[in-house]
């Protein structure tokens, strides 16, 4: 991008999505130019081109800044930050007295500071955030409801996938569970209508009955605990047929 003094910019680095600027047409539309009208923008100062952070304090874990939402997805937000930085602010940050269905292209929303995305494959760095006040940037885990993730809790998610046997549940940014099909109900008749007892996006509560140390593997379930009975030959069972093979 080469703005009318014939500084070389990056773009992005300068120019934001609805952003108002003036321009002066160079050359109409044309087959070089691909049917496209070329444009000039007025001289870019060379202050303006300072990587330096203008004043107002630095970006960093802990502090609240105004972010504006460029687009809003299933599971996420992705915003845009003072000094032109992205961010991302995931659906189980979003503080109870907001509504997904509230949000669209250009809201202004304060948010908090979390980190870098932790992510090594994402083509471009940028920063987690959050509306919630309850987060904590280090230590537990926490889930949509503020209570510590670990093995035998009663915790709160959001329906992220809904599989033929698999209910996926996320409960932070990082962290989220499998229901399987027989733990969703203690109740045998409501097995079968499994995918349509769950919408993407629901809220559920369940209960973590294994975790590893590091939560990269965690198994839910749906079932009212009760009194175990011992399995006797002669028994009648009931259960899912989850595969079929030769």
């Amino acid at each position: 991008f080469k703005s009318m003094n014939q500084q070389f910019i990056d773009s992005h680095e300068f120019f934001t999505c609805s952003q108002k600027i003036k321009c002066t047409v160079c050359e109409g539309p044309s087959e070089a130019s691909h049917q496209r009208i070329i444009l000039q923008t007025k001289a870019i100062k060379k202050k303006a081109l300072s990587r330096k952070e203008p004043k107002g304090g630095k970006l960093q874990p802990g502090t609240w800044t105004t972010g504006v939402v460029e687009s809003v997805q299933p599971m996420q937000i992705s915003m845009r930050l003072k000094y032109n930085i992205r961010a991302r602010l995931h659906i189980t940050e979003l503080a109870e007295d907001i509504d997904l269905a509230d949000l669209a292209f250009g809201k202004e929303m304060k948010v908090r500071i979390l980190g870098w995305h932790s992510i090594e494959s994402s083509h471009f760095r940028h920063f987690e955030v959050s509306t919630r006040k309850d987060t904590e940037l280090t230590g537990p885990v926490l889930d949509v409801d503020g209570n510590e993730v670990e093995q035998g809790k009663e915790v709160v998610g959001i329906v992220q996938g809904v599989e033929e046997n698999y209910l996926w549940v996320v409960f932070s940014r990082n962290v989220r569970g499998r229901l399987h099909v027989l733990d969703s109900a203690s109740d045998f008749a409501q097995l079968k209508d499994f995918q349509k007892r769950f919408q993407y996006g629901e809220k559920i509560q369940c209960k973590i009955t294994k975790a590893d140390e590091d939560l990269r593997n965690i198994d839910l379930t749906l079932k009212k605990e009760g009194k175990k009975k011992k399995i006797s030959a002669g028994d009648v069972l009931c259960g899912a047929v989850t595969n079929v093979s030769e």
